[in-house]
């Protein structure tokens, strides 16, 4: 437990094959998104909120994003471009209760 306290985001826990940092940086980003956003966009505006520090593909984005939708802490928005499909996620009152729970267990870790 330790280790954890040291350095927040080398969390090793893992929720189902969610790692609980990337839980956190794709659930901040569309709390703080009024619009639905596709995994592309969700992987800026992860580089964003962090200023560069943190910056994921959006392969790395895709699989935690589509896992966390199939737990119902996202919604899936399907989105027709001419005829290509894409994916937009927007934040669920349970994803918005588990993202409240996480800024509290990180909270936890820092004192």
């Amino acid at each position: 437990m330790n280790e954890v306290k040291d350095d927040p985001l080398k969390i090793k826990m893992k929720l189902e094959n969610i790692c609980v940092a990337h839980s956190f940086f794709i659930l901040s980003a569309l709390k703080l998104n009024s619009n639905p956003l596709s995994i592309p966009e969700i992987a800026r505006e992860i580089s964003r909120l962090t200023m560069g520090k943190i910056t994921l593909q959006d392969q790395q984005t895709r699989g935690p994003t589509q896992t966390l939708a199939k737990r119902g802490l996202l919604r899936e928005i399907p989105t027709f471009y001419g005829s290509r499909k894409i994916t937009k996620y927007v934040i669920t009152p349970l994803g918005l209760r588990y993202l409240g729970a996480l800024e509290r267990f990180l909270e936890a870790l820092k004192d």
